[in-house]
């Protein structure tokens, strides 16, 4: 091997690197911008939307038209109805399920010309439907998708046209894939090599180059028609052995008139020649359904490709409508890794479970997941459909994509504690003792605030062990944003060849500390410091720094202590 690996050792941890860059790793004591903080993303089936892919959405209207329906559009819909007072600038969404598109073909006779296939990935693509037929000039198509239709006439485009002036006694003029062939005969129907001509596309690669090396013959008059700059000769209509004469043939570029047409319309996504050969196709009957739309699965290893897909993406939070617990732990596990040291793209996710979930089995889950990266909830909620308005009861999965839309819009400091919530009703009125079992066993719980508010009682992570930071949702996320935004304050210098300055790596930690306290992520310490126990070590190409920082905690607990006395005096007289 060459070049040995940097050591980062640090909080009782050790990692090795090659690739150079700012790396950090948190180190998380218990009591004794640069870059994004709330990108959510929901993964979950749709009916619509590209699969695998991560789709950005402004509001439900947007949503539901790039997702049609499904779980997955009624999460992200949840999530921009969590709140009155938060609600998401954007949400962004996976669909798991990877659906196929629907199309067909336009033929010529036996020979396919068109394919073309819908916009949307999806069996619901197989609804659309379309009719090409004569037009008013040209053709005409309309296409056709649950009562939306849109047409299109006039589709013709002619290009150039040709009046032959030589000797002999008629003249053909044949348009193919490669080229263009000219040839006149004789009163014998022999060819007359000297007014013949060959052109290739390569040669002449526009319709106006043609035309220039068809007129410099002299023996054939060819006029541009098409006057746009750049039109391709490899666009224009196949023809063979065109009778030529003294009264201008013109010649079009129908097929590719139609594949513009079609390009441009609703619900058409992909218009391409199915071979090689540029005839316009036959016309419909009638209307012509597409077909092979397919739906997709979502099973676990479907979740696993999103998730995968996802690891280039800038996302925060991730949540989904899925109950199935080998989901959680994938989701888990991907957190887990975007947030090592050498991922360096670290995210969060709140899931939930099925509707009939006890405090028992919640806790088990979170248990098992044991990370301060991720929340679980075990509550459903009434509320009313931001999709057709009505009440419906929802499982703890879609309340979980409620309030992960509520965090993408906090502060990273502002706990999800005692905000209130879009919903009617929770599922269940818990016991005190229920809830402190739910906050003991890392299950988020929600319930009636004192002033009788819908609230998440408190944002509490799935991590087993006692350790605040590690505990509070908002803290873990505070810590988080502050190490992805102090490797962007350094990232600039990796690359350079300054020397080493202890004092100029601390004025950036310190400029960066600064603006931490403004935001509210961080308390001083008892002497007005932003960060303490600072440390900078260099070594040949690797600069150390070490630091501590108190982590701003969320307000969650007032103890009041009253001392009652009855009052009694003695008057003496």
């Amino acid at each position: 091997m060459g070049v040995s690996p940097a050591n980062f050792t640090s909080a009782g941890a050790t990692s090795q690197h090659l690739i150079p860059g700012v790396y950090s790793r948190r180190n998380n004591v218990g009591a004794g911008s640069g870059v994004s903080t709330g990108n959510l993303v929901i993964i979950g089936a749709s009916m619509g939307g590209k699969p695998l892919s991560l789709l950005k959405f402004s509001d439900v209207a947007d949503a539901k038209e790039g997702l049609v329906s499904g779980d997955l559009l009624e999460a992200v819909a949840h999530a921009f109805n969590g709140s009155t007072q938060y609600v998401p600038q954007y949400v962004y969404a996976m669909r798991v399920n990877n659906g196929t598109k629907a199309s067909r073909i336009l033929k010529n006779g036996s020979t396919d010309v068109l394919t073309i296939t819908s916009a949307d990935w999806g069996v619901h693509t197989n609804q659309i439907k379309m009719w090409l037929q004569a037009g008013t000039t040209g053709k005409k198509v309309t296409v056709s998708y649950k009562g939306e239709s849109e047409t299109v006439d006039n589709i013709l485009k002619k290009s150039f046209s040709i009046v032959y002036a030589g000797e002999g006694e008629s003249a053909t003029c044949t348009i193919g894939s490669t080229g263009l062939t000219l040839a006149a005969f004789d009163e014998q129907s022999a060819p007359i090599a000297a007014e013949a001509l060959s052109v290739s596309w390569e040669d002449c690669e526009t319709v106006s180059e043609l035309v220039s090396r068809i007129n410099d013959t002299g023996f054939y008059l060819a006029t541009l028609i098409d006057t746009t700059e750049n039109v391709a000769t490899s666009k224009l209509d196949h023809v063979s052995n065109v009778a030529l004469g003294d009264t201008a043939v013109i010649f079009n570029s129908d097929v590719q008139a139609l594949i513009d047409a079609l390009s441009g319309m609703n619900y058409i996504g992909d218009v391409t020649l199915a071979g090689t050969s540029r005839v316009m196709p036959d016309e419909d009957v009638g209307y012509v359904y597409f077909t092979g739309g397919t739906h997709g699965t979502s099973n676990v290893a479907d979740y696993s490709a999103a998730l995968g897909v996802l690891e280039t993406e800038d996302v925060q939070i991730i949540s989904t409508p899925s109950v199935d617990a080998d989901v959680h732990s994938l989701i888990s596990d991907h957190c887990t890794q975007m947030s090592t040291v050498s991922k360096k793209m670290e995210r969060t996710f709140i899931v939930g479970m099925a509707s009939s979930t006890t405090i028992a089995q919640g806790v088990a889950e979170a248990k098992s997941l044991n990370t301060e990266l991720g929340s679980v909830v075990i509550t459903g909620a009434n509320a009313n459909s931001p999709l057709t308005g009505s009440a419906e009861d929802i499982s703890p999965a879609m309340l979980a994509c409620k309030v992960a839309g509520v965090e993408s819009n906090l502060n990273m400091s502002v706990p999800l504690t005692n905000k209130v919530l879009k919903v009617n009703s929770f599922s269940k009125k818990y016991k005190s003792s229920e809830l402190e079992e739910m906050i003991a066993g890392g299950v988020m719980p929600f319930g009636e605030n004192e002033e009788g508010n819908l609230v998440c009682i408190r944002g509490i992570t799935t991590y087993q062990s006692d350790n605040l930071i590690m505990n509070e949702r908002s803290m873990i996320r505070s810590v988080l944003y502050m190490d992805r935004d102090l490797r962007k304050a350094f990232h600039a210098r990796t690359g350079t060849n300054t020397a080493p300055s202890e004092s100029g790596v601390i004025q950036v930690l310190l400029n960066k500390a600064q603006s931490w306290l403004t935001n509210d992520l961080i308390t001083q310490d008892d002497n007005g410091n932003n960060v303490f126990d600072v440390s900078v070590r260099f070594d040949a190409d690797k600069t150390y720094l070490t630091f501590s920082r108190y982590v701003r905690a969320p307000n969650n607990f007032t103890f009041i202590t009253g001392t009652n006395k009855v009052y009694s005096s003695t008057v003496e007289i």
